[in-house]
Parts: structure tokens; C-alpha cells; sequence
């Protein structure tokens, strides 16, 4: 009676404690850029925290969700909530296509739930949806400052479009306040272009102010317009500038420079701007309004581009223009798109005024998009929007995932996981029939025991399970293995370098694995093969658990179930200290002279040079920690342009395990750093890629026995001589 009694109290106990906990703490989420996001992207998670507690609580933040069409991703936080103060944590998730729902709790470090709610993110009712996701060729601008006036950013949704490839997507213009901007640069992962237009930096932190920089030098897309609220001389924001920025004063803007802006005449109109020194930097350019002062310049930070507006048009009398749109297409499209690219992008195809175009056509032209296709915002287009709510539904995969798909092969194609002859199921399957039909009749009658086929049956059963297991244990386990393919690039005028690592653990049996030697800065998370094509209601749920501990900077696995005879391919993306080669270059009249120091502890194996017109040059090994010099002719090669159509599939052929390296350069975390380097080759710079091939661990899986198969391919850019 006791026993029946606590299993019916116990239940109302646990209700009530979680009540209770409901009831003292009160907490907001915000995900992404106002709702909308990039499917499997790093997406930024805002969480506030009140409560009426009277003394601190220390506790753990955990938010799960579907990552993508395979795994669950477990974001874990600590934190010290403050009696009466409210407490906002940044964090970054990923979300698959079509996730049904995201998991918040807070816990106490020994594991007890305090708090708990459960958001629907794929609910259509009205003002209930908390996910919005991008297609593959829609524009998003992240917005921070001024909304108000006559040159407001906010119509570009309802008037320009996004052009990718051929194709027509939408543009999405969502702001936040400079309070709520993401702490980390993984944050900005979905965001095309950061525009920062008379905003007040000084609301944010260091924190904030370095993951923006952070985010430009790996290759995002940043537009400043100064006004009221400069940059102050300690802001990280103007480390990443390539151009130097000088005291504010009164300036007259000449009609050409007005024109090359999209603005009206501006005869004899004064301005207060932030003047532009101009340079002779190959990555830059500058509309000016004298020799030496530009009021409106662009250029490279590391992998990303910059640009500034020394001034503020709503502000500035005598400033005016017919049509705000054509003002910030213009200067949006000269960040998105290098204007020195030559149009190797498809047109558009021929319409009639009146005809409008298909909205997110590019679901079926994927292979048309290849490394140098630019998302680029434009103007007097007209979307047919007819069937959105079929294509709101569905969800083609882009040329990055079509990339890792093709990585994720190569560390897949491994014996251990190459699928069983059928032959042997056709041997063990007539061996089975044979010994259960005529030798077991035979026997059985010749010892008169015929009643004990029963018996005899279920052995031959018990014995050809027991047999088969451990068969293909013997066939197919081997030993534990850690695979994987790291790109790293670095540009070697400004040592920007950062490397993203697609990874494989192979698991010869069921257990939690875990590494040893990760180190901060890192962003890990889990990823999968997809197929081309998504849509909501097949969505599969995932079935692989990835936990992760977030600090300040990084996010790094701390448990990985992996279940027998399976393989975990992870993603890892950082920034770098160093990187292990140095190169001088020279180019005279298609001959190349080349020295090139390794300084790391493995040979490189093979390199080419790569310079603009799709030249070439390629050159032998270089011994580990030695210089070696090279001379030769350039020759044609087209590189960097593969869009094999079968990319597009999740299916693992098991044809070739020899990776084509152009495949990792437009895997995820690699392409657009790839097409910030096509781009610059077009400037004159020289891009040297070489490969190693080691089994020297860059990390190790912890307390365990393992083989370790690393491929290393580095890009290094630089002028030559």
C-alpha cells in the first residue's frame, strides 16, 4: 500500500518542483536575426534570465535542437544569476531544415531541472513561428542603428531582390539593437552583409565588437555609414579597416562623387564627415573628392569585405536623392560583389515588363552555381510569389554542403564501412536452409528423434546470430579511426588564417567518445551527408546526440555517443595563431620564380601556384622545417570551379577514395574564404596551395587506441614581386 501510495504522490512532487522553479525564474529566447535563419548554419540564441531569487544561483543553461538531417546538438552554459539583476546570455546553435521544436532548461550543476520549456519553431499559426528559413539564394542584411529617415534602409525587402547565379531570391532586412548583437562570429554565420548605419557601438562590449571583426577577417561583409556615433580609437573595428579613417570636418561634395553614390547633384553642399585617407593598396577602392580624401571607400579585411560612408546623406543638408533604394543597392553591391570580378554569372533570363520571375528557381539549377557566384542585390525585379507557400516548405541544398557532402564521402570510404557482399548473405542464407531442411531431417530420422526438431531448429538459429555478429565484427570492425580533411588559408599581408577541419570518427563499437587536445577559440558541431532536396513533412528525426560545453569563443564536444560499426563526422571551425608556410613569389613574363619555407613537422607533398587567367604552376615536395626554391612557366588549368551534379546527392558511391581538393574549398567553412581568393587573384595577388597527408594526431580521442589519417591542405596568398 506504501509502495502504490509514493508512485502516485512522487509524480505530483516532481510537477511541483518544476512549478516552483517556472514560477521563480523568467525567461525570454530570441533566436537568429528577428526570427530567420540559415538551416544547419550557426544561428545565434538569445536568452534572458530574471528571477525573484534572494540569494546568487549558479546553474547551467542547456538548449537542444535538431542540427541537421542526422543530429541533435546539446548547447550547455554555465552561468551565476544575480539577485535582481537580469542576466542576457548570448549563445549559438545550428537548426536543421524543418526542426520541429528547440528544448531550453536550466539546471543545477548536479543535474536537477529548475526550469524547463519546449518552443515550437515549425508552428504556422500567426505570430507563432520562431523560425524563418533562408533559401540558398535569398539575401539577409543584418541591421544595426538608424531606421527612421528619409534614407531608410528597411524598403529594400519590399524593393530589391537578390540575384544568385540566374536564379531570383528575396531580401530580408533584419535589425538588432547594438545590446543584442551575437558575442561570438559564429553568430553573423547567416548573415550576408553587416550594415551598421550611424550606430551606437558604445552600447557593446569588447566581446561583441571583436566577433564582428573576427567574422569580417573569415569572410564576412560589413558597411559602416559614421555620423553622430564614430569609431573611437580603441574600437576592433578599425584594426580591420584597410584604410585609415581621420578627424571629422566640414567638406563639399562634388557632383561626380554624388553621382558615383546614387545621390542628387550636390552643388556646393557641406557635409560633416569622417574623411577616408586614400592608399595605394592593391584591395581597395575609393570614390573621392580630392586627391588624397575619399568619402566613400571598400577593400579586403583578411578574407571579408569593408566598406565605409564617411557621412551621414540623411543628415546632411543639401543631400538628397530621388530614389533611397538605388543609394544603398548601390553601395550593398559594391561590398557583396568585388567590382575588379569579371560577370561570369549567368544572366538572368529575358522577361516581358509585365512577366515576373520564379521564386527560389534555383532549387533545380544548383550546378550552375559554382565558386564565383556572388549573392548580389538588385533592383526593379518582380518575384511571382504565387506558389511561396510550396517553396516555404521545401529546401535545396547550396554549394557548401554540396562540398562536404563529396568530403564526408572520402572519410566515409573506408572497408569498415563499405556495405557486406551480398554473396555472403546469399552463402550464410543456403547454408542456414540446408542445415534446418535435408541434414536436420536426415539426422534426426536416422537417431528416430524427429519430435526434437523443434529443439535442433532454434540451435541452428542461436548459432548462425551468434555467428554472424561476430563474423561481421571480424569482417568489418577493425580498430578505432579518426579521419579527417583540415583547410587552412592565410593572407600574408595581414596574417589573418583561419582553418575548418571536416572530421570522421569510426566507432568499432558502441560507446562515448571524447578528445583530447581541443583547445579554445574552436567551434565544433556535428554534421551529415544531405540529400538536394528537403521538405518538411518527411523530415526525419535525428537519431545521434552531440553535447557541447559554450564558453566565451567556443564550443567544444565533451560527449559523442557513437553507436557500433558507425562513423561521427564532426565540423570544426577557428582562427589561427600561425601558419606553416612562408612564400616569396616573383612573375615575370608567364615564369614563375617561387621559394617557399615549410615550417612545419611534415613534408609537403606536392603545391601549385594559382594567378589570375586561370594560370598555373606547379611545383615538387618541400621537406619538413626547409626552404626550397622553384622556377617555371605558368600554364593553363582551370581550379577552383568543380560542381560534379552527383555532389548533390547524400549517396556514398564507394568509387574513389582519392578526395578532389577543390571539393573541400567549397565545403562548409571553406567557400567563402574560396571566393574572397578568386576574387583577389583578380587584383593581382598569387594564391600557393600545397597538401601533406600525415598520421600525426592534431587531436586525440581520449583513453583510447586509435589510427589517425589527417589530410592538411593549406592556401597562402600573396603579391609577387
Amino acid at each position: 500500500m506504501l509502495k502504490r501510495l509514493f508512485l502516485f504522490i512522487l509524480p505530483g512532487v516532481l510537477f511541483n518542483s518544476v512549478c516552483l522553479g517556472a514560477n521563480e525564474f523568467n525567461v525570454d529566447c530570441f533566436f537568429g536575426w528577428d526570427g530567420y535563419c540559415r538551416p544547419s548554419n550557426w544561428t545565434a540564441v538569445n536568452v534572458g534570465i530574471a528571477s525573484t531569487l534572494t540569494e546568487p544561483f549558479e546553474g547551467v543553461l542547456s538548449i537542444s535542437a535538431q542540427q541537421d538531417g542526422l543530429n541533435n546538438m546539446i548547447v550547455n552554459h554555465e552561468f551565476v544569476l544575480t539577485p535582481g539583476i537580469r542576466l542576457n546570455i548570448p549563445l549559438i546553435t545550428k537548426f536543421a531544415f524543418a526542426a520541429q521544436n528547440c528544448s531550453v532548461r536550466i539546471t543545477t550543476p548536479g543535474g536537477k531541472t529548475v526550469w524547463a520549456k519546449k518552443y515550437d519553431l515549425w508552428d504556422y499559426s500567426e505570430d507563432k513561428q520562431k523560425l524563418h528559413f533562408l533559401s540558398e539564394n535569398d539575401l539577409l542584411i543584418g541591421f544595426v542603428g538608424r531606421r527612421e529617415g528619409s534614407f531608410g534602409i528597411m524598403k529594400l525587402a519590399d524593393e530589391a531582390s537578390c540575384k544568385y547565379g540566374d536564379s531570383i531570391g528575396k531580401v530580408y532586412v533584419k535589425d538588432k539593437l547594438p545590446s543584442q548583437l551575437p558575442w561570438d562570429w559564429t553568430g553573423y554565420g547567416g548573415v550576408d552583409i553587416l550594415v551598421l548605419y550611424d550606430a551606437d557601438l558604445g552600447q557593446c562590449n569588447k566581446s561583441q565588437l571583436n566577433a564582428i571583426e573576427q567574422w569580417v577577417r573569415n569572410g564576412g561583409k560589413l558597411l559602416m555609414v559614421l555620423s553622430s556615433k564614430p569609431l573611437s580609437e580603441g574600437n576592433p573595428l578599425r584594426s580591420a579597416l584597410p584604410f585609415e579613417i581621420l578627424q571629422s570636418g566640414q567638406y563639399q561634395i562634388p557632383n561626380d562623387t554624388a553621382e558615383k553614390l546614387r545621390l542628387s547633384e550636390a552643388s556646393n553642399s557641406q557635409v560633416i564627415a569622417w574623411p577616408i585617407k586614400t592608399n595605394d593598396s592593391e584591395l581597395c577602392d575609393f570614390v573621392t573628392i580630392d586627391d588624397e580624401l575619399a568619402v566613400f571607400a571598400t577593400g579586403y579585411s583578411g578574407f571579408g569585405r569593408v566598406g565605409v560612408l564617411s557621412f551621414n546623406p540623411s543628415t546632411s543638408a543639401g543631400i538628397t536623392t530621388n530614389d533611397p533604394m538605388k543609394f544603398w543597392v548601390n553601395l550593398i553591391s559594391s561590398i557583396l560583389v568585388d567590382p575588379s570580378m569579371p560577370k561570369q554569372d549567368q544572366q538572368l533570363p529575358n522577361k516581358n515588363e509585365e512577366d515576373r520571375y520564379n521564386y527560389n528557381q534555383i532549387r533545380f539549377e544548383l550546378n550552375k552555381i559554382h565558386a564565383t557566384s556572388m549573392r548580389d542585390i538588385i533592383e526593379g525585379v518582380k518575384i511571382d510569389e504565387n506558389n511561396n507557400s510550396y517553396y516555404s516548405n521545401t529546401y535545396g541544398i547550396g554549394l557548401e554542403q554540396a562540398g562536404s557532402n563529396t568530403v564526408m564521402e572520402y572519410l566515409l570510404n573506408i572497408p569498415q564501412m563499405r556495405p557486406l557482399s551480398i554473396w555472403w548473405v546469399i552463402l550464410l542464407l543456403v547454408l542456414l536452409a540446408v542445415l534446418l531442411g535435408p541434414v536436420d531431417y536426415i539426422v534426426l530420422k536416422k537417431l528416430d528423434r524427429q519430435p526434437l526438431t523443434w529443439l535442433t531448429c532454434t540451435f541452428w538459429i542461436v548459432l548462425f546470430t551468434v555467428g554472424a555478429y561476430y563474423g561481421v565484427q571480424a569482417l568489418r570492425s577493425g580498430e578505432l579511426q579518426y579521419r579527417s580533411v583540415c583547410v587552412t588559408d592565410s593572407i600574408a599581408s595581414d596574417g589573418s588564417t583561419f582553418s575548418t577541419t571536416h572530421a570522421g570518427i569510426f566507432a568499432p563499437k558502441s560507446d562515448k567518445y571524447n578528445f583530447d587536445g581541443i583547445k579554445d577559440g574552436q567551434w565544433w558541431s556535428a554534421i551529415s551527408m544531405e540529400q538536394r532536396d528537403m521538405y518538411f513533412y518527411n523530415r526525419q528525426n535525428a537519431t545521434r546526440n552531440v553535447y557541447c560545453m559554450q564558453y566565451d569563443g567556443t564550443n567544444l564536444p565533451y560527449s559523442m555517443p557513437i553507436n557500433i560499426w558507425t562513423m561521427q563526422c564532426l565540423l570544426c571551425e577557428e582562427p589561427e595563431d600561425d601558419f606553416p608556410m612562408r612564400a616569396n613569389i616573383s612573375i615575370s613574363d608567364g615564369n614563375v620564380a617561387l621559394e617557399i619555407t615549410n615550417r612545419s613537422n611534415a613534408n609537403f607533398e606536392k603545391g601549385y601556384v594559382f594567378v589570375k587567367d586561370s594560370k598555373v604552376f606547379e611545383f615538387g615536395p618541400v621537406d619538413k622545417l626547409s626552404t626550397k626554391k622553384f622556377d617555371g612557366s605558368l600554364k593553363n588549368r582551370k581550379i577552383w570551379e568543380s560542381n560534379n551534379k552527383n555532389n548533390y546527392d547524400a549517396m556514398i558511391r564507394y568509387i574513389n577514395p582519392i578526395l578532389n581538393n577543390e571539393e573541400a574549398y567549397i565545403a562548409k567553412g571553406s567557400l567563402d574564404r574560396t571566393k574572397a581568393l578568386r576574387a583577389m587573384l583578380e587584383r593581382g595577388a598569387a594564391v600557393i596551395c600545397v597538401e601533406t597527408n600525415t598520421q600525426e594526431p592534431a587531436i586525440r580521442v581520449k583513453d583510447k587506441q586509435c589510427q589517425y589519417t589527417n589530410r592538411n591542405l593549406y592556401r597562402l596568398l600573396v603579391f609577387p614581386q
